[in-house]
């Protein structure tokens, strides 16, 4: 009588596990199903390393038709390709896929550059972080800090772009920047600028002018002219505001309501046979310069 063989069918895995992108710390759980006959022997490995039973972080418990993975803590360390492998008498099937993590990204690539500063305003710009986590780069949020306080306050939280443009500064404060990446797992550590930066403009206030010499002289006008700044200590001159002062008086009275921008007026409105002074101020985007020396006392008269 003839002896009948049993040929067992060899294991066959139903679904493949897909590609995985998880955020870092996050626990990972998957379940793989199989079918042929067991007993049944069952491995995984990461890059081709058997990952072993007292694995710390890396668990895999085996079950009749599936075994469910589990990933403690995913980081870095535990990323790459994943192999499963499960046999019989009969052969074997494996199947591999890869997990990998996201996470916070780094700090923006420095030096965190400042420029175009004035009494209100700075432009600060950076480069992207070498590491964005595992997952893109969403945004930058832009902070500020004036060195006199503690806090920092959110300048932009959302900035799309590596160049930002902070507003809102206090003339002559000392102000520290600060920025950071964002992507879907959160907001990463900060850039910061080397050192504070003053809300001032890169330029000081000129100069006072020449004092001004009276060149004519009429029933209710003098003429003026003056010589500019020696110095408008790097800002260009806007013009130039003229004021007098009639004898006896404390007060000094302005002359024009805006500024000239040559060096030379005709102050008018002024009464006959009456004493007056005059002084000449420069002005650049810094303020106002010191003003020029006083004329000598001018009468106003009719000219003979």
């Amino acid at each position: 009588m003839e002896q009948q063989i049993t040929i067992k069918p060899p294991p066959v895995i139903e679904k493949e596990p897909e590609n995985m992108v998880y955020p870092d710390g996050e626990l990972v759980r998957l379940k793989i199903y199989f079918g042929g006959s067991p007993p049944f022997k069952c491995s995984l490995s990461l890059d081709k390393n058997e990952i072993s039973s007292d694995h710390r972080a890396i668990k895999m418990v085996e079950f009749d038709d599936h075994v469910i993975i589990t990933i403690l803590s995913l980081s870095q360390m535990y990323t790459g390709k994943y192999t499963f492998q499960v046999s019989n008498e009969s052969g074997l099937a494996s199947c591999s896929w890869y997990i990998n993590v996201t996470g916070l990204p780094g700090p923006p690539t420095g030096p965190l550059n400042i420029s175009h500063v004035n009494q209100h305003e700075a432009t600060l710009n950076w480069k992207p972080p070498r590491e964005d986590g595992g997952a893109k780069v969403t945004h930058y949020c832009v902070e500020k800090r004036d060195t006199a306080k503690d806090e920092w306050t959110v300048a932009a939280s959302y900035v799309k772009d590596v160049v930002f443009t902070v507003q809102g500064l206090y003339e002559d404060h000392a102000y520290e920047f600060r920025v950071s990446a964002v992507n879907d797992n959160g907001i990463g550590p900060a850039l910061t600028s080397d050192e504070p930066t003053v809300a001032r403009l890169p330029f000081g206030k000129p100069d006072a002018p020449g004092a001004p010499n009276v060149t004519m002289i009429g029933e209710d006008f003098v003429n003026l002219t003056w010589e500019k700044p020696k110095n408008d200590n790097g800002g260009r001159i806007l013009g130039y505001l003229i004021e007098k002062r009639e004898k006896g008086m404390e007060v000094w009275q302005k002359c024009n309501p805006t500024p000239v921008p040559q060096s030379i007026f005709n102050v008018p409105n002024l009464i006959e046979y009456r004493q007056y002074e005059f002084r000449v101020f420069a002005l650049n985007e810094a303020g106002l310069s010191p003003p020029s020396a006083n004329t000598n006392m001018v009468t106003v008269k009719a000219p003979e």
